[in-house]
């Protein structure tokens, strides 16, 4: 599939998002960083392709809200959506909905996070892929979780945070 058949089917589809999330999910790491290549409009045509990268740092993560909770508080569907401090980047935030532990990194949301929210993460992204795509500006998505305790999905104009070095030097 494309990536742009990707991101379509994140917005559109429910059992497509049921499969990608229970792929994610299947991983043998207990935590992991979530990192895909850069896109942009002429780039969206390429078959789709992420990583998802071991880390250690996060397996004891306890989840911690407090650097999101003013913009949690505006928070749609379970899900806030709004740009970083330096404002180059947008970060996708689940609300607490669950208990805190599924909170602390991508895969412990995947796993154990409520379903409703999972997908409307999924949807948010798509959505904000989708006007970054219409700017013909390169972007970066991927999660990290090591500077804040709460996962967020970042959609930022450099690889910041990025482990994965083919993708962060594309």
């Amino acid at each position: 599939m494309a990536a742009q058949e990707v991101i379509t089917a994140w917005r559109e589809d429910e059992a497509f998002r049921d499969l990608f999330i229970a792929e994610l999910a299947a991983s043998p790491y207990e935590a992991f960083f979530w990192e895909m290549p850069p896109l942009q409009s002429r780039t969206v045509g390429n078959p789709f392709e992420c990583v998802v990268i071991r880390s250690e740092a996060l397996t004891d993560v306890k989840a911690d809200p407090s650097d999101f909770v003013s913009e949690m508080s505006a928070a749609q569907e379970g899900i806030a959506v709004f740009l970083n401090l330096g404002g180059d980047a947008t970060l996708i935030v689940p609300s607490k909905l669950s208990g805190l532990d599924c909170y602390g990194h991508f895969a412990a949301f995947l796993r154990e996070g409520p379903r409703e929210q999972q997908h409307a993460l999924f949807q948010a992204l798509a959505e904000e892929a989708g006007k970054l795509l219409r700017t013909g500006k390169k972007f970066w998505i991927s999660t990290s979780g090591l500077g804040v305790p709460w996962l967020h999905v970042r959609l930022d104009s450099r690889p910041k945070y990025y482990q994965y070095r083919p993708y962060a030097e594309a």
